[in-house]
C-alpha cells in the first residue's frame, strides 16, 4: 500500500497522475500509480523540494544522486574493477537506446580501424637479435642464468604478435604475424650455438606456443584469407623448414597442427 497522502494541492487536470499529494485522485487511482512505480521517484523529490518528510516505504529509502561533477563521477569508476564497469555498463545498454547506438558506433568504427590498418612487427623482429647480444657473455655459467630471462623475452614476444592480431585484422596484419612467429621460431632454433643458444632451445623443446599462434592467426582469418594462406608456397616452405629444424634437435613444437591446417 503506498504512504498517505499529504493532501497538498496539484493541478493534475483531472488525467488522474496518482500522486499522493493530488487532491483530485481517489484512492485506487493511487494505488495503481504506487503499483506501476509511476510517481515513485517525482514525489521523492517533491518532498526533498518541500523539506516536508518523506514517505517511510522501503522504496523511497535511494539516496539521490549527488550533482553532476565529471571528476566526482571519473574517480567512482576508476574505483571500480574491469569486470563491475563491463556489466554496468552491459546493464546501461540494455536500458538505453542512445547507449547501444553509441556502443554499435565505436566498435564498427575500431572494426574499420583494424581493417584499414597493417601492423608492422619489424620492431618485434629488431628485438630477437637484441635479445642474443643482451644476455651474451664469455661466461658459460653467466649465459645459462640469463637463458630463462632470453627464453622469457622470446615467448613475451610471441605474445606480443598474437595480441595483435584478432578476427578484424587486415589480411597484411595476419600475414605479417605468421611471418614474424616464423622468424621467431627459426631465431630459437637456428640461434647461436653457445651455452646461451642451447639453453634457450631446451627451454622450447616442448613449446608451442608458436604453432599456438599461428593457429590463432588462422582461426581468425576469413575463408577467403585462409585460401591465400593455403596457397603461399612460401608460407608453407617456411614451416616446414622450421619443423625439421625442430625434429632435428628432437624437438615437437607441434607445428604439424599448423600445416594441418594449411593442407
Amino acid at each position: 500500500m503506498p504512504p498517505p497522502r499529504k493532501r497538498v494541492y496539484i493541478n493534475c487536470h483531472g488525467d488522474d497522475c496518482g500522486y499522493p499529494d493530488c487532491s483530485a485522485c481517489d484512492d485506487s487511482a493511487i494505488e495503481t500509480a504506487y503499483a506501476d512505480g509511476k510517481w515513485r521517484n517525482v514525489e521523492q523529490t517533491r518532498y526533498q523540494e518541500q523539506d516536508v518528510p518523506g514517505p517511510a516505504h522501503p522504496r523511497f529509502q535511494v539516496p539521490a544522486p549527488p550533482p553532476w561533477d565529471e571528476n566526482v563521477w571519473r574517480s567512482a569508476i576508476t574505483a571500480l574493477d574491469d569486470a563491475t564497469v563491463r556489466q554496468l555498463l552491459l546493464d546501461a545498454t540494455r536500458a538505453s537506446v542512445p547507449v547501444q547506438q553509441a556502443i554499435l558506433t565505436k566498435h564498427n568504427s575500431k572494426q574499420q580501424n583494424e581493417q584499414a590498418r597493417v601492423v608492422d612487427f619489424s620492431q618485434y623482429t629488431s628485438e630477437i637479435g637484441e635479445i642474443w647480444d643482451k644476455y651474451s657473455s664469455n661466461s658459460g655459467s653467466k649465459e645459462y642464468e640469463n637463458s630463462y630471462r632470453a627464453a622469457s623475452e622470446f615467448e613475451d614476444l610471441i605474445r606480443k604478435v598474437r595480441a595483435e592480431v584478432s578476427a578484424h585484422s587486415s589480411f597484411g596484419t595476419k600475414k605479417a604475424a605468421l611471418a614474424t612467429l616464423y622468424e621467431i621460431g627459426d631465431e630459437v632454433i637456428d640461434g647461436p650455438s653457445s651455452c646461451l643458444g642451447s639453453e634457450v632451445r631446451k627451454h622450447f623443446q616442448d613449446d608451442t606456443s608458436v604453432a599456438e599462434a599461428m593457429c590463432h592467426v588462422l582461426a581468425v582469418a576469413t575463408v577467403p584469407e585462409l585460401a591465400k594462406f593455403k596457397a603461399d608456397s612460401d608460407l608453407l616452405g617456411k614451416i616446414r623448414k622450421l619443423k625439421g629444424g625442430a625434429e632435428d634437435y628432437g624437438f615437437d613444437l607441434d607445428l604439424e597442427s599448423v600445416l594441418d591446417v594449411l593442407m
